[in-house]
């Protein structure tokens, strides 16, 4: 999937979180699925390296189905 799997690699593990992301390639239903199962607002967009890329927000997500 987008998320992560190896420990070393998930965004937040060196402080003992789990930063939930997705990636430029993850679908629109599968970033609305991650929002929707861990209560968030915001995901933050990683490249492959895991290196943060910005930030897509449920805002923007309302802005693009209403064609704004």
């Amino acid at each position: 999937g987008d998320v992560y799997k190896r420990q070393d690699r998930v965004p937040g593990a060196e402080v003992g979180q789990s930063l939930k992301v997705c990636t430029l390639k993850s679908t629109l239903l599968a970033v609305l699925r991650n929002l929707a199962k861990n209560k968030l607002h915001r995901l933050w967009v990683v490249d492959d390296a895991g290196k943060p890329l910005g930030v897509i927000s449920c805002t923007d997500i309302m802005n693009l189905i209403a064609g704004e």
